[in-house]
């Protein structure tokens, strides 16, 4: 187990952040509305995660499983760190 970021804060910064400790799996996930991010959240979650890529026409959702020591900062440290159990529609 390890520690995740832990926030809906589009003002992400690491320093000023929460995280949470006992983390089995974090998320990065990110809602987008015309191609553009309008919503971002890092979170701790459970023994079952599930990632997708569910934006058609730049509208949706991504979401990023990772397993690491707080691997979900942004959404490129979250892809290196990919849970491969799970799928990525």
């Amino acid at each position: 187990m390890f520690e995740c970021y832990q926030t809906h804060d589009m003002n992400f910064t690491k320093d000023s952040s929460s995280t949470h400790p006992n983390c089995i799996h974090c998320v990065y996930d990110e809602t987008l509305h015309d191609g553009q991010v309008v919503a971002v959240s890092r979170m701790c979650v459970g023994k079952q995660c599930v990632s997708y890529n569910h934006v058609f026409e730049g509208y949706g959702q991504n979401r990023i499983c990772c397993s690491g020591k707080l691997c979900n900062v942004d959404k490129e440290t979250a892809s290196k760190y990919f849970v491969s159990g799970d799928a990525m529609d």
